[in-house]
């Protein structure tokens, strides 16, 4: 019972820490995407005629 026990929370607690790790890659590339998309977004404004 113990090993069982023991296993399915060794399982658990790693699968939060890749799930953890995958949404914190993720998180970090949208942002730094979005922070991308708008500096080129403002300077296309910048271009366009008034």
């Amino acid at each position: 019972m113990n090993t069982t026990l023991a296993k399915f929370l060794s399982l658990a607690v790693t699968a939060v820490i890749i799930g953890g790790l995958i949404f914190g890659v993720a998180y970090t590339m949208i942002t730094g995407e979005g922070t991308h998309y708008q500096t080129e977004i403002q300077g296309e404004r910048a271009d366009l005629p008034l």
